[in-house]
């Protein structure tokens, strides 16, 4: 019987071995995420449409009237800033003369 020492391919390299068993485990992460979806989808979606769609509805009314809000919180904060700089253009206007 004859003994080979002969150097696996990936011996010295440590980060490859990583960097390959890494991309393993994205691919299977993707792939079980993928089953989930098609689990939720044969298990939930085709046996309650209608609920799936109220509640996609619901879920959207809520989202818009929240971003609606934010962006009128940023408008008013906006419009309270631009009058609070008009009244100060306002002061040196009438303390110093019509600026040009």
């Amino acid at each position: 019987m004859k003994i080979s020492f002969q150097e696996d391919k990936y011996a010295n390299s440590n980060i490859a071995l990583s960097g390959f068993y890494l991309l393993r485990a994205v691919k299977h992460l993707g792939l079980s995420i993928a089953d989930l979806s098609n689990l939720v989808y044969n298990r939930v979606v085709k046996r309650y449409p209608l609920t799936v769609i109220i509640v996609i509805a619901a879920t959207t009314f809520v989202w818009s009237f929240i971003e609606i809000g934010k962006a009128r919180a940023e408008r008013d904060r906006l419009s309270k800033e631009m009058y609070e700089q008009g009244k100060i253009l306002e002061r040196y206007e009438t303390a110093y003369g019509v600026m040009n």
